[in-house]
């Protein structure tokens, strides 16, 4: 029986009305329950979208909670779902969350309200599609989309939500009201979804690869790759990346019934794995497909029984980060019925995602590379590592409690000269004191945009890729790219 069957006319708290909180709450409304809204901020995103969509006469508003969710808010509330945006070990919310799980009311997050939706279309529909769950420190979007693109290239029914966006729940709904539910579900979610999260099972799901990240929010690496790996235990099978020492460690723990695996070697242990051989001087994407594995040549030598699915050069996204990027949406794809044949000729027209190293322009000999995607240390040390001229990195922002030492050795290799913005400015200039690294403070994204242009050789790459989040200086990603492109802009206008 679903569990949406006893929510009817009870209270439902949203913790936090952004995205996810909204339209967790506008489907709860629509199962029958009240809702009670409470945020920190007196004006949340997703205020009026709810107000447009539900009436105020089913909801109880408290806004403007700033660091403070007094306990009379569980009062007579059946669930809780909390915001990813709020940890639960944060000062603003853990007391609550204590005292929820105290009196035995549950607390979860939109990912499982959209499960308990799928469980409640089983029950009502007998609706029971594919869902295929990508997470990782760094990559999930790309190969989010590429995956969703090889489907729907080929004319399968499929939707993709989650992390990337809109929220899954929101897609949900959208299908429900107006257009066929489609067969397979490809989503993206990062630890905060997973947290809150237990009932849904996916087909498959990969951890794409596991660095230090988010450590402000779980407190510790160690809880937030647990996080991760939970994902793969809630799935029938595991598609792990071989090549990363943290996700193979953390793979130990796991006993599904199906462990696949992509990696930057040669795939020789397990029937269906891919990885990377070098034939001609060449990078190849390969399979081992065969059940003879090892051949013996007639000279007495070892031949691999490998089948080359294409050269890494035919990929029109760069770097050994996004070959493994390919890789896994391969093996998400085979997952679910595709024939290698099949994917391929989506692979090469796939161009990538905005802000994920996207070329911007050329000034006096000069690219300009947006990657204010990279929040973290892994993704800007993969974004200089596939550049190969040599780059002008601005580089700061908010650092969520990571250790910025890893990127010294990257630097040392690929950068030029160093730009630093945002909170983390004097943090990281004091590890690149200790080298021989030149580097620059800027106070704005105009000044930092100004000083690249002028430390750039010809030839060279300017790269935004802050390795931190954006929220000391910028509203997002998005915004402080968007200020970027202007900035690198205004320098060609003055060409």
């Amino acid at each position: 029986m679903s569990k949406l069957d006893n929510i009817k006319k009870s209270i439902v708290l949203i913790l936090g009305l952004g995205e996810s909180g909204c339209y967790s709450a506008i489907w709860y409304y629509r199962q029958g329950a009240r809702l009670r809204i409470a945020d920190t901020k007196t004006n949340p995103i997703g205020l009026d979208n709810l107000r447009s969509l539900v009436n105020d006469d089913f909801v109880e508003y408290n806004l403007g909670c700033g660091n403070d969710f007094r306990s009379e808010l569980l009062d007579g509330v059946s669930l809780v779902i909390l915001s990813p945006g709020l940890s639960p070990n944060s000062s603003v919310v853990k007391n609550l969350i204590d005292r929820a799980v105290s009196i035995n009311v549950e607390v979860i997050g939109e990912i499982e309200v959209f499960a308990r939706a799928l469980q409640y279309l089983k029950y009502t529909k007998s609706y029971s599609p594919n869902i295929i769950a990508v997470t990782g420190t760094n990559g999930k979007t790309t190969v989010t989309s590429l995956t969703y693109k090889i489907l729907n290239d080929l004319g399968i029914s499929v939707k993709c939500a989650g992390n990337i966006g809109p929220a899954a729940i929101k897609v949900l709904m959208d299908v429900i009201d107006g257009e066929c539910l489609p067969s397979i579900w490809v989503l993206e979610l990062s630890s905060f979804q997973i947290n809150c999260m237990s009932s849904l099972h996916p087909n498959i799901s990969v951890i794409l690869n596991l660095t230090q990240d988010h450590i402000d929010w779980h407190g510790s690496k160690e809880d937030y790759w647990k996080s991760k790996i939970k994902l793969l235990m809630l799935s029938k099978i595991a598609l792990i990346n071989r090549s990363d020492p943290i996700v193979l460690k953390m793979s130990n723990k796991l006993n599904n019934d199906i462990i696949n695996s992509f990696g930057v070697d040669e795939p020789i242990k397990s029937i269906g794995d891919v990885g990377i051989s070098l034939k001609n001087q060449q990078k190849w994407l390969v399979c081992n497909c065969k059940n003879n594995f090892l051949v013996n040549n007639s000279d007495g030598s070892n031949q691999n029984n490998l089948e080359y699915l294409l050269p890494a050069s035919s990929l029109r996204i760069k770097g050994l980060h996004n070959i493994l990027n390919v890789l896994a949406s391969i093996q998400l794809c085979k997952s679910v019925g595709l024939k290698i044949n099949e994917i391929l000729p989506s692979l090469v027209n796939y161009t990538g995602e905005p802000h994920r190293i996207q070329w911007v322009c050329e000034v006096n000999q000069v690219n300009y590379i947006d990657d204010s995607k990279s929040t973290n240390v892994a993704s800007t040390i993969a974004a200089l590592e596939s550049i190969e001229a040599k780059s002008v990195l601005i580089l700061g922002g908010l650092g969520k409690n990571q250790n910025f030492l890893p990127l010294i050795p990257t630097l040392i290799n690929h950068a030029r000269a160093i730009v630093l913005i945002g909170t983390t400015s004097l943090e990281i200039s004091i590890l690149l004191s200790n080298t021989s690294l030149f580097y620059r403070f800027a106070h704005s994204m105009e000044e930092a945009v100004e000083i690249s242009s002028k430390l750039a050789y010809p030839g060279d790459t300017v790269l935004l890729s802050p390795a931190c989040s954006s929220f000391d200086m910028f509203d997002g990603y998005v915004q402080r790219s968007k200020v970027f492109i202007e900035c690198v802009k205004s320098l060609l206008l003055r060409k």
